[in-house]
């Protein structure tokens, strides 16, 4: 393999930088207009619950407290142990088929449960149920209800209501998966790293001889050289 010399390369990128421009150019404008005219804007809506003292659906408990239900150190145990099945539960077939009937939405099972996404706080009893929808409105409609039909099954499964909502899934008017500043960032640094590629597939096999020191190493002498004559305004 042939030795690259770095300031012939460092060189050969100087005298290319018209073409690693254009090409950034090129690259920075297809993603925004790719971002600004063909990325659909996907919409996120959360809604919190947490799970509380583990009162029977009934609504007996053992104790009170002022105003209120008493929660034990063995309710939070069990609370502990539950959250990881609650998450299972939040997205099994029977919850996401409730959902689809009650909204009469178009969408399969598995294309529902691909847009829902549960995840919990470590060391906590707090589930969050997060849903990305093309409609804003109807990513808050099915959280909400997800979590209304999640807490009715809990119900009819453990026979407890330990379910409390917190914080009800709001309509956002802000996309999640579009950000101009940081995709045309991301679409520079693409066609950067682009245009230096090209340029160095074009120095790699670049076979034109640039300097009297290269036609010595082939075993030609050189008779005679003509120097660049560099008029006013720097032109050769």
């Amino acid at each position: 393999m042939e030795e690259i010399n770095i300031k012939d390369l460092f060189e050969f990128f100087i005298s290319k930088i018209r073409i690693i421009t254009l090409v950034v150019l090129i690259v920075v404008l297809i993603g925004a207009v790719y971002s600004l005219c063909f990325q659909d804007p996907m919409f996120e809506s959360t809604t919190n619950m947490v799970l509380t003292g583990t009162a029977s659906a009934s609504g007996s408990t053992t104790s009170k407290v002022e105003g209120g239900e008493a929660i034990t150190q063995n309710d939070i145990n069990l609370n502990s142990k539950l959250v990881a099945t609650y998450r299972e539960i939040i997205k099994s077939k029977t919850v996401l088929k409730d959902v689809i009937n009650t909204l009469d939405l178009e969408y399969t099972t598995k294309e529902l449960y691909r847009n829902i996404t549960v995840s919990t706080v470590s060391d906590t009893e707090m589930i969050s149920i997060t849903v990305k929808s093309l409609n804003a409105e109807e990513a808050a409609k099915v959280a909400n209800k997800l979590a209304e039909i999640f807490s009715e099954n809990i119900k009819e499964i453990y026979n407890i209501e330990n379910i409390s909502i917190i914080d009800k899934a709001e309509i956002e008017s802000v996309p999640t998966n579009i950000n101009v500043v940081k995709q045309l960032i991301i679409y520079f640094l693409i066609g950067f790293v682009v245009a230096c590629g090209i340029v160095f597939v074009l120095f790699y096999f670049d076979t034109t001889l640039k300097d009297v020191s290269q036609i010595e190493k082939m075993g030609f002498v050189v008779l005679t050289s003509i120097p660049e004559r560099i008029e006013e305004g720097g032109k050769k």
